[in-house]
């Protein structure tokens, strides 16, 4: 299960390691919500802090104080909301200090928290080969995408998937058992990885295959 470990900085910085991990497959508000209360927990504390709650759309947020007349505002559909409770010390600032279960994808300390939702998700659905077009430069969108259209599965070898496509296109038929057995699939497999084919080695070893368009 991809999760995040979220340290609190205000501590960190004062020599106190503080944090929790964190399931990243949750929500976005899910996340912010504990994240939240971690920060409630520090032992260095450097803002006080109210929260929110919207009559109209029902959901919540918080103030650093001083509060302002348009803090009132709901930041997600603009009513006026209410204060829900008094004020209440809390660190400001935290930092994503470790990840497991992302593979080799690195968000870096501070990604917003609908990336890292974004890309678990991504993982939670598609494992390995989410990550590994993440990492290849793909946004999340893309990246769902390219798996739908263009991912072809995943093998032992590149060569394995050459010749099932050879075999299921019907090609090999008329190609003479003498000839076939000499054919060197781990060349044409070079061959079409150069020109039509995409591929990322798993931690398995094995080959996650995707055509190019």
């Amino acid at each position: 299960m991809p999760s995040i470990y979220v340290a609190v900085l205000a501590d960190y910085t004062n020599g106190y390691h503080h944090g929790k991990w964190i399931d990243a497959t949750t929500s976005v508000e899910e996340i912010n919500e504990e994240i939240d209360k971690l920060l409630r927990t520090s032992k260095y504390p450097n803002v006080a802090r109210q929260d929110f709650h919207c009559p109209s759309c029902h959901k919540e947020w918080h103030r650093d104080l001083p509060i302002t007349h348009v803090d009132h505002d709901c930041p997600h559909c603009l009513h006026y909301g209410n204060a829900i409770n008094e004020p209440y010390p809390s660190a400001e600032e935290f930092a994503i200090h470790d990840y497991t279960d992302f593979f080799d994808l690195d968000l870096g300390e501070y990604p917003s928290i609908k990336a890292v939702f974004e890309a678990a998700s991504g993982i939670a659905t598609n494992g390995e080969i989410y990550a590994h077009l993440r990492s290849d430069g793909f946004d999340h969108d893309k990246a769902l995408d390219e798996i739908d259209d263009n991912f072809r599965g995943i093998y032992d070898k590149l060569s394995d998937y050459v010749y099932e496509l050879a075999e299921d296109s019907g090609d090999l038929k008329n190609i003479p058992d003498y000839i076939k057995d000499h054919i060197d699939w781990d060349d044409v497999a070079r061959d079409m990885e150069i020109n039509n084919l995409r591929t990322y080695k798993m931690e398995t070893r094995d080959v996650a295959v995707f055509i190019n368009r």
